[in-house]
């Protein structure tokens, strides 16, 4: 599996300075992409390539060549090389020598910046930069003129082919089974370059969207503990209406069950009422007719009460009717 890093002009001469382990100011050797040095195994890195300086190396070459005037146009590109962990140590030259030859072969010795190997860090690797040259296919007037293009030259047919290819070839030169692996160039730019003020902008934009988030919350949490206030009243409201309908329905069944038994009192009093007013009645009746004044009874005894209290008698067959004979 292959994996590749790609670089503008002025990224890749600051990857130059780290290859080559050129020192700064304090003496130090510059890191590049967090990489990590023993400067006790420096000494013992070599390089394949035969150029003195990459910078003018590289130079000189887009020199030559058609490159778009812009400043973001990649015109070199570095794979690492890894040495395979089960690989003898005797063979490691062997291992990059040969691999070196292969992309002389592919990309054009013209074309290869640096082959730096670095035995200074955690893994044995060798990073390999090259200018990705092709020639014009498509401008008839300018047609077979070299030209940088790494699209047209890295394309995804040439990459899935590429393992299998370098593959054959190690094992051809070193003569013995080789686990290739083309890992992505540690050195290469993980993030675009953006400047201090533009990150302050954006910090203090971020901080100022961050504290509106934060009264936004707050605000939230104050209505969202209004509505909690809000239903806890709700449901205190509810359980008493509740424990009042329930109160209520209790005291109508005493009601309902006081009337009940009234109703059968007045039932059981009725016809004995009745019985006691009729013999009254007619007792009454004969004592006013005696005394030659009947008149006068009709007035004292209307039929109203009679009727009343035949009305009552009435009212019990009818209770009876409705809600069955006593027991």
């Amino acid at each position: 599996m292959a994996h590749l890093a790609k670089y503008t002009l002025n990224s890749a001469q600051m990857l130059f300075h780290h290859n080559l382990r050129h020192k700064d100011r304090k003496g130090e050797y510059v890191a590049y992409g967090g990489s990590k040095i023993d400067i006790t195994k420096t000494h013992l890195n070599y390089r394949l390539d035969p150029n003195t300086d990459p910078n003018e190396f590289i130079t000189q070459r887009l020199s030559e060549i058609k490159v778009q005037k812009r400043a973001d146009v990649k015109v070199y590109c570095s794979w690492v090389l890894t040495v395979p962990q089960n690989l003898p140590t005797e063979k490691h030259r062997e291992f990059f020598e040969s691999a070196y030859r292969f992309f002389c072969q592919d990309y054009g010795k013209e074309n290869i910046v640096m082959a730096s190997v670095h035995l200074d860090e955690t893994t044995p690797h060798m990073h390999l930069g090259f200018v990705p040259v092709v020639k014009e296919k498509k401008n008839k007037k300018k047609l077979g003129q070299e030209k940088v293009s790494a699209k047209e030259l890295l394309t995804r047919p040439y990459l899935e082919r590429l393992h299998k290819r370098l593959k054959n070839a190690l094992e051809r030169d070193l003569s013995c089974q080789v686990d290739i692996t083309i890992d992505q160039d540690e050195d290469a730019p993980k993030r675009k370059y953006v400047p201090l003020a533009t990150l302050k902008k954006q910090t203090e934009a971020e901080a100022k969207n961050l504290e509106s988030l934060k009264k936004q919350s707050e605000e939230l949490q104050g209505k969202i503990d209004s509505l909690k206030e809000l239903e806890k009243s709700q449901e205190r409201k509810c359980r008493e209406l509740t424990n009042r309908e329930c109160g209520i329905r209790d005291k109508n069944a005493k009601l309902e069950s006081h009337r009940v038994e009234l109703i059968k009192e007045i039932n059981q009093l009725a016809p004995k009422t009745v019985s006691y007013w009729k013999s009254f009645h007619d007792y009454t009746k004969q004592w006013f007719e005696k005394i030659q004044r009947p008149k006068l009874f009709e007035k004292i005894f209307s039929d109203f009460h009679l009727s009343y209290f035949e009305s009552i008698t009435e009212s019990k067959d009818n209770l009876e009717q409705k809600n069955g004979p006593e027991r």
